[in-house]
C-alpha cells in the first residue's frame, strides 16, 4: 500500500523524477520527466546511456555530467541549475537535486540514486532578460553621455553646429545597439517592440491619431498667423515646399529610429527593471527626458515640445509595444510640421 501511494504520488508531481539503479539501469522516470526530457517510455528499465545517446547535446551535457558526479560523490547531495535542450529543439532550465537512495536500516549500500529536476525556464528567461535589459539601459545612457560630449566638442570648437549630422550619429549608435541586443541576448523582436504583428493592430488608432495631429497642426498655425503674426516670417508660405531636403527623405528612417530608442529600448529597459505601484510612470516621465536630452542642439523651447510628445507616444507604446506603429504618426506630424515651419 505504502510502495503504491508513493508510486502515484510522483507520477502526478509536476517535477520530473527519475531513480537510477546502482548498475545505472533507469528504474523509474514520471510522466513530467519524461515530458521535460522529450523521450519516450520505452527508456524505462535502460540503461542511463541509452538516455544520455538519445539526448545527446551540447548544451546537455551539464545535466548528464551532474548525475554522473553523483554517482561517484555518495557524501553529499548535488543541486545546480542546467540548460537542456529536448531531441525536439526545445531549450529549458532546469533545477536538476540528486540523492543516493538508502534501505531503511540506513546502513545497507546505496540501493539507487534520485533524481528531481523542476522546470524554471520561464522564471530564469526572466533573470536573463532584466540583465539585458539593463545592459541596454546602461549602453544608451552611455551613448547619450558621449554624444553630449560630441556635442559640447563641436561647440567648443567654435565650428557652426549640424544638428542633423549629430543626430543621425546618435541614431545610428542607437540602432546599432538594438542590432547587437537582437543577435547577442536572450531579448526577442517582440520584447523590444518590433513584432510586426502588432503594427496590423494599432494602424486603426494611430491612423486616427494621424489625421487628427495633422488637422491640429493646421489649425494651430491658422490661428498664430491670426492671432501672433510676428510668430513666423511674413514672407515664408503657409505650407512651405522648401523643407523637402535631404533630411526630409531619410525621415522614415530616423522616426523609427528615435522611436526604437525611447521605447524599444529606453522605455523597455525601465519597464523591466522598475518595480512598485508607479512603474510604468516612472518609465514614461524617465524615458520622456531621456528624449528631451537628445533634442539640446534645438534648444530649451523644442526639448520641452520632445519631452511632452515623447510622454504621449510613451502612454501609446504602453497599451500598443508596437514601435513600427509609431513610426507612422511620429513621421507624418514631423513631416507636416517641417512643411508649416514648425520645425
Amino acid at each position: 500500500m505504502k510502495q503504491l501511494f508513493v508510486s502515484r504520488v510522483l507520477r502526478d508531481v509536476s517535477d520530473g523524477v527519475m531513480v537510477l539503479n546502482p548498475d545505472g539501469t533507469v528504474a523509474f522516470l514520471n510522466p513530467s520527466g519524461l515530458r521535460l526530457l522529450g523521450i519516450p517510455e520505452e527508456f524505462q528499465n535502460r540503461k542511463y546511456a541509452a538516455l544520455m545517446e538519445a539526448s545527446s547535446s551540447p548544451d546537455n551535457d551539464d545535466f548528464h555530467q551532474l548525475i554522473l558526479d553523483s554517482i561517484y560523490d555518495k557524501d553529499r547531495v548535488h543541486r545546480k541549475e542546467v540548460s537542456y535542450t529536448q531531441p525536439g529543439g526545445t531549450r529549458l532550465y532546469l533545477q536538476v537535486r540528486t540523492s543516493f537512495l538508502y534501505e531503511d536500516d540506513g546502513h545497507s549500500a546505496p540501493a539507487g540514486i534520485i533524481v528531481q529536476f523542476t522546470d524554471v525556464t520561464e522564471r530564469t528567461m526572466l533573470q536573463k532578460k532584466q540583465k539585458d535589459f539593463m545592459a541596454a539601459f546602461t549602453a544608451m545612457v552611455s551613448i547619450l553621455c558621449g554624444w553630449i560630449f560630441l556635442y559640447a566638442v563641436w561647440d567648443a570648437s567654435g565650428r557652426s553646429i549640424d544638428s542633423s549630422t549629430l543626430t543621425i550619429v546618435l541614431e545610428i549608435a542607437g540602432l546599432a545597439a538594438g542590432f547587437l541586443l537582437i543577435r547577442y541576448t536572450n531579448l526577442s523582436i517582440a520584447d523590444i517592440g518590433l513584432d510586426g504583428r502588432s503594427l496590423k493592430k494599432s494602424l486603426p488608432v494611430n491612423g486616427t491619431i494621424t489625421v487628427a495631429g495633422i488637422f491640429l497642426l493646421l489649425a494651430v498655425k491658422a490661428a498664430i498667423l491670426r492671432f501672433w503674426p510676428g510668430f513666423f516670417d511674413p514672407e515664408m508660405p503657409f505650407w512651405d515646399w522648401r523643407a523637402l531636403t535631404w533630411a526630409q527623405w531619410i525621415y522614415p528612417v530616423t522616426a523609427f529610429a528615435q522611436e526604437f530608442i525611447s521605447h524599444g529600448i529606453i522605455q523597455e529597459s525601465l519597464d523591466r527593471l522598475f518595480v512598485g505601484k508607479y512603474r510604468e510612470w516612472i518609465s514614461v516621465a524617465v524615458s520622456s527626458l531621456f528624449f528631451g536630452a537628445v533634442h539640446i542642439h534645438k534648444g530649451l523651447a523644442y526639448m520641452i515640445c520632445a519631452m511632452l510628445l515623447s510622454c504621449i507616444l510613451c502612454l501609446i507604446y504602453q497599451k500598443q509595444r508596437s514601435v513600427w506603429g509609431l513610426t507612422i504618426p511620429h513621421f507624418a506630424l514631423g513631416t507636416v510640421a517641417s512643411f508649416l515651419n514648425f520645425v
